[in-house]
């Protein structure tokens, strides 16, 4: 039967459209799963970074509160002459209870503990109590280290984790030798964490370490929750476990962060392509048994023809190609089958390239969907000479933000630099992208550059009207943006239009930084 030519190319075609249909299919969902996966993985990360922003907005209440107590000058005095009924009547577990907290310890300078109040743990009056006065020299040397002298962190006792701030005792004017140590908090609870849960939109669950399993600290700063250690993700069946550690005063690990992200994007892809395999299947049976039953003398040269074709499409990856030759036979048939499954894989490469036109951390556009986009607003202004503006911003001293706060705190910086950026923009009209790091830009459609200047400093102004604290940007005392403006001219080129707007970022820096100067 092999020896008749029909039945030998009839068996070629078919095996062709197997090779080709598994190819694409299998390019298809290796892409598919990259692609799911990586999201998976940045969404996951995106919701381990708002709840570790939630603990910390928890931290600033608490820390809030106690800076009231802590510069209190009636506690001040009493710290120095201890007596009376000032303890009774403002220091009590009733009074510490008001503002949310659950204890509340005072020390003085020689170690020596004032004033305890702490609402009862099951059975155990004070474990809290008991675990932070053990130690007293401790919370002494953290109140004198640093710049601020105080800060906050996680406390293991009674078996469960406690969220304590500690502060140095001044007089209401916040000016003078402490007197003493502060140190107020409350437990994570119940209550605690429905709250956190309510805001994050999903469950989490915080699993109190051992002391033998205590790591010391990684890259740990002292008076702080976290260290700059990135958290890990690791694959659990349908879940994706995102752990953070949480730190104690004293530099331990006492518990972990657990966030058990639903791998639902993976389980939704899994299903689509298990539709989309058995569908090309079909119709790559269904084609090869109508190439094999109607194959003839006449049909031969079409279908060289139509290999050719697709061999150029695959060989130059122009999936937009369409190869239907509007026949209505068997040869339409299998052509359209093609165009069908070269349509899979271009949704999929589209979805790819717009993935790749993206920041993952700010989600605003690239570098690459940037340099697009100026060149084609070139193009216009060529064309039609409408006025357009293009912006380069950047972050003063961000390298020395990173080494005072944190990578990842540099990172929510940019994000909210980023939202910044979006809430000053026309969303049809202008662009704004993150070019790498710190630098940012933003292209202004049919504005010229006095009108983007005024743009550009309603930018800064957003920024100053919501401070991100910057101890390492003088005199400003917070993150400013020195921006650079070019406006577009006949003949320029995007290294011509760079050039100006990097020379104009030079000069704003150079004139003391948190400046707009126009290129």
């Amino acid at each position: 039967m092999l020896s008749s030519l029909k039945n030998r190319i009839a068996l070629a075609l078919t095996l062709a459209v197997l090779v080709v249909g598994g190819s694409a299919l299998w390019v298809l969902e290796y892409q598919a799963q990259r692609s799911t996966e990586q999201l998976e993985v940045a969404l996951s990360s995106s919701g381990m970074q708002r709840l570790a922003l939630l603990f910390e907005s928890q931290t600033q209440v608490t820390r809030g509160v106690l800076r009231t107590w802590a510069h209190w000058t009636e506690l001040y005095a009493f710290v120095q002459a201890p007596g009376g009924t000032f303890a009774a009547d403002e220091l009590s577990i009733e009074a510490v209870e008001v503002t949310g907290m659950h204890w509340m310890v005072l020390l003085d300078t020689q170690r020596r503990v004032l004033v305890t109040a702490e609402r009862p743990l099951g059975d155990d009056a004070t474990p809290m109590t008991r675990e932070l006065t053990s130690r007293p020299q401790l919370l002494l040397a953290l109140a004198r280290h640093g710049v601020s002298a105080e800060g906050c962190g996680a406390v293991r006792a009674g078996g469960r984790i406690g969220l304590t701030c500690y502060a140095p005792v001044l007089p209401s004017s916040g000016v003078g030798e402490p007197a003493g140590v502060l140190v107020m908090g409350r437990w994570l609870d119940a209550e605690f964490m429905q709250h956190v849960s309510a805001q994050l939109g999903m469950p989490f669950s915080v699993e109190v370490l051992r002391p033998e399993d205590s790591p010391p600290w990684s890259r740990y700063v002292p008076g702080s929750l976290f260290s700059r250690e990135p958290f890990t993700i690791e694959p659990d069946g349908p879940l994706l476990r995102v752990s953070q550690p949480l730190y104690s005063l004293y530099g331990w690990q006492v518990a972990r962060l657990e966030l058990q992200w639903p791998r639902h994007t993976l389980q939704d892809t899994t299903k689509r392509l298990e539709q989309r395999r058995w569908l090309v299947v079909l119709l790559i049976s269904f084609s090869g048994l109508m190439v094999w039953l109607l194959v003839h003398q006449w049909i031969i040269a079409p279908l060289a023809q139509l290999r050719r074709a697709m061999q150029d499409t695959l060989s130059q990856r122009q999936w937009s190609n369409t190869l239907d030759t509007g026949r209505t036979d068997e040869i339409g048939t299998l052509t359209r089958t093609i165009d069908d499954l070269l349509g899979v894989v271009r949704r999929q490469v589209d979805e790819l390239q717009q993935l790749s036109l993206t920041d993952p951390l700010t989600g605003l556009p690239n570098r690459r969907a940037f340099n697009e986009r100026l060149r084609f607003m070139l193009v216009q202004h060529e064309r039609h000479g409408t006025p357009s503006t293009f912006m380069l911003v950047d972050v003063d001293h961000f390298k020395a933000y990173n080494d005072a706060y944190g990578h990842q705190a540099g990172d929510q910086a940019l994000v909210r630099l980023a939202d910044k950026l979006r809430s000053v923009t026309r969303a049809e009209l202008d662009l704004p992208a993150r070019l790498g790091g710190e630098e940012f830009a933003l292209l202004v459609q049919g504005m010229a550059a006095d009108l983007a200047l005024q743009l550009a400093q309603r930018l800064q102004a957003a920024l100053a009207a919501d401070p991100i604290v910057h101890c390492g940007n003088p005199p400003y005392g917070q993150c400013t943006i020195s921006i650079g403006l070019a406006q577009l001219r006949q003949g320029d080129t995007p290294d011509s239009v760079y050039r100006r707007a990097d020379l104009a970022l030079y000069d704003a820096k150079a004139q003391g930084r948190n400046r707009a100067v126009v290129g």
